[in-house]
């Protein structure tokens, strides 16, 4: 089996917790005083099957003269900013703490990431219980509300008609529903974790979204605004001229 159909045949994309146990034990065998190559040999003989052939065409890339950072740009799949980090090592003669630096890198945005995760979590519960909860609302309360105040022969608010519209179309389609949003969510979380450009994109979203409504907030709540400041103006022109009307 040659490099090139090693290459193309075992690239997968690497987990975190492996990409920090590589380069935890690269950054340790470096900074010891072994060679790249020797380095990559040690890793690779106590790897798994599945990470093996792509050690092995990591290590013949970087035997046939190959640049660390690009084999591993190309290998790893990582960040830009790791690579960085590691292409600035090979430039300035720290390889070893350039290997460490990234590996740290990593630790700390895996300590960050699960600190999100359990700081989302008393949320999302909350969430789920009250969606289960207004989902509860709509099957069961909803259907004997709704004929009593189609009975009433009124117009109904337009909030009420659309409640009402929102729980009969739940009551109708609610399985259509949820099938679509689940296929939908698990659509754009396959996307989010193989193509770059939707994570690009991912994180673009925040600040347009944020942006926009720093721009056009004014325009729906400055009306509320400016109303509240005309009357506060008008009461305080009433209470000035009933005051020189009495003097």
């Amino acid at each position: 089996m040659t490099m090139k159909n090693i290459h193309f045949r075992f690239k997968r994309k690497w987990k975190r917790s492996e990409l920090m146990l590589f380069l935890e034990q690269l950054s340790l065998y470096v900074s010891s005083g072994l060679p790249i190559d020797r380095a990559l040999k040690v890793i690779e003989e106590g790897s798994t099957e599945k990470r093996r052939p792509e050690l092995v065409s990591m290590r013949l890339l970087v035997e046939s003269g190959s640049r660390p950072s690009v084999v591993f740009a190309r290998h790893l799949t990582s960040s830009q900013t790791i690579i960085t980090i590691i292409e600035q090592g090979e430039l300035s003669g720290e390889f070893g703490k350039a290997l460490a630096s990234a590996h740290m890198l990593l630790e700390k945005g895996d300590e960050l990431s699960k600190r999100c995760l359990s700081a989302l979590a008393y949320p999302v519960v909350i969430g789920i219980f009250a969606g289960l909860l207004t989902l509860g609302l709509v099957r069961g309360v909803m259907p004997q509300i709704i004929p009593l105040l189609i009975g009433l022969h009124v117009p109904l608010p337009l909030l009420t008609r659309v409640v009402i519209a929102l729980s009969q179309g739940l009551m109708t389609y609610g399985v259509l529903i949820v099938g679509v949003g689940s296929f939908f969510i698990i659509v754009v979380h396959i996307c989010y974790k193989r193509y770059g450009s939707v994570r690009k994109l991912a994180g673009y979203l925040p600040p347009i979204m944020w942006h926009t409504y720093r721009c056009w907030h004014p325009c729906f709540f400055g009306i509320y605004e400016c109303r509240s400041r005309h009357i506060v103006y008008s009461t305080s022109e009433f209470t000035s001229e009933k005051s020189t009307h009495s003097i």
